[in-house]
């Protein structure tokens, strides 16, 4: 796979741009990323588990290429085709999207998660007073900003929205009204 590496990084790691639809490579989805993670998952593994890359037997690899494709196919239908790594808030409530989204969506709550027996000891205990912003994001024209999770605080008891309708890039307002919460950011 080496050999094909640009192939990948131009042709194979695309997502689909919001506004124009156009498919063009990942900023942050790469070979030379891909072959490193895949590497250590196929000969060290997480918690003894391993990524199956084939066998040393006749046709061996082409099951290990399979496992390949299915992961990275997989992967373009969950995150590289959004060029976003982390989740993104769509879960919409009333017209708008809850910030409480990156807390559980569909109802979920992400802190009542526990593993499985057989998985127990890789679980870790809910901190209270954590909080974590998100780095990617969707973005289409006003796509909520990247999730952020913390605690409840006197000044901040509710969550609040996002609404993906308000209109904020608006300088020529007096006074001036600007996208300020990401990069990018029209609505």
């Amino acid at each position: 796979m080496d050999r094909i590496e640009n192939e990948i990084d131009t042709k194979l790691f695309l997502y689909e741009t919001p506004l124009e639809s156009n498919w063009v490579p990942s900023a942050i989805y790469k070979y030379a990323d891909f072959r490193e993670s895949l590497y250590v998952m196929a000969t060290e593994g997480v918690a003894g588990k391993k990524f199956y890359i084939g066998e040393d037997v006749t046709n061996g690899h082409v099951y290990g290429l399979v496992n390949i494709a299915a992961f990275l196919a997989q992967s373009m239908k969950e995150t590289i085709k959004y060029d976003a790594c982390d989740e993104n808030s769509w879960d919409e409530v009333g017209g708008k999207y809850p910030l409480s989204n990156a807390c559980g969506q569909l109802g979920q709550s992400y802190q009542d998660y526990h593993c499985s027996e057989e998985e127990k000891h890789m679980e870790c205990p809910v901190d209270p007073n954590m909080s974590i912003t998100a780095v990617t994001h969707a973005k289409w024209y006003g796509a909520p900003a990247p999730l952020f999770c913390g605690p409840k605080t006197d000044e901040q008891p509710h969550s609040g929205f996002w609404d993906y309708t308000y209109e904020c890039n608006q300088p020529w307002m007096n006074p001036p009204e600007t996208c300020d919460v990401y990069e990018g950011q029209k609505a």
